[in-house]
Order: structure tokens, then sequence, then C-alpha cells
């Protein structure tokens, strides 16, 4: 099982991840990877370059102390369909990107109950493209293959 990076067409240097043959209902839907499909995106080396201007890394503190003491597990009711069968507590979110205005989310999420591994990008505004709502009021998921910057899949692929 190979896993394979790609640059996004309508969003320079933000990169979406597959694992074995093009499937075109995980293109129309949240991505979610099993065990081994996540162990196939670790098995690569991530794309290189930087954050494009405007995206940061959530778990960014002043020192190693800082970074572990912060909540990234607050923000799962902007990140999870408002009718999603499972429990909030079954995830934990694993990284987490905002863009400066706090508009937008992109995350790693992992299922401790069914052993998978979400990504998704959260907004603050309806988009154009299809979506659903999230938990929370005034959010939205893109129904769509998350893309982001090489930077979060560098995390990623640490924390899988």
């Amino acid at each position: 099982m190979a896993a394979q990076y790609s640059e996004s067409k309508k969003h320079r240097a933000h990169w979406s991840v597959r694992v074995g043959p093009h499937e075109v209902h995980k293109a129309l839907n949240i991505q979610h990877f099993t065990r081994a499909e996540a162990l196939a995106i670790k098995g690569i080396s991530p794309p290189a370059g930087e954050s494009p201007q405007g995206w940061h890394d959530m778990r960014t503190g002043s020192s190693a102390i800082m970074q572990l003491m912060i909540n990234l597990n607050l923000l799962k009711t902007r990140l999870l369909p408002h009718n999603h069968p499972d429990s909030l507590d079954d995830y934990e979110v694993l990284e987490a990107f905002r863009n400066s205005d706090d508009t937008k989310i992109k995350a790693a999420l992992y299922n401790r109950r069914s052993e998978t591994f979400w990504f998704v990008t959260g907004t603050s505004s309806q988009p154009e493209e299809q979506s659903m709502r999230a938990v929370e009021d005034g959010w939205y998921i893109y129904r769509s293959h998350l893309t982001a910057p090489a930077a979060f899949w560098r995390k990623v692929r640490e924390r899988i």
C-alpha cells in the first residue's frame, strides 16, 4: 500500500495525501484512513517547503512544556459533523493549523474506538463548496479532501 502527496491545483503550497488507488467516494467526503493507511503515510517523506503565509501551527508555544499544555481537543466541536455517530470523547486532535484570521482550522484527528485517522478542515463561514454543519453552531466542515501546508503533514507524520 503506497501513499502519495499531490499539490493542490486550487491552493498553491497546499498538499493532499492519498493511499492506494484513487477512490471517488473518498474525494467527496471527509478523509479518513485506517491505521495501516496512516502507517503508509508515515512511511513516506512529506512534501518539502514551509507553510504559506497566513497558516500557523496551533501547538506553537514559547517552550516545549507550553506546547504540551496546549489542549487541541477543545477544537473537536469545530471539526466533527453535528450528526456524527461516534462520541466526541472517542476522538483526539493530533495536530491543528489555523489561518491568520482564525476562520479556518486544518486538523488531524484520531478515533480511538475505530482506530481511524481523520483529516478535516473546519471553517467559521459557510463555504461555497460542499460542507456540513459542525457540532458547534456557526462552524462547518468541508466535504472534500483536506489540503494543507507541507509543515502540517510533517507534524502529522510525527504524531502518527
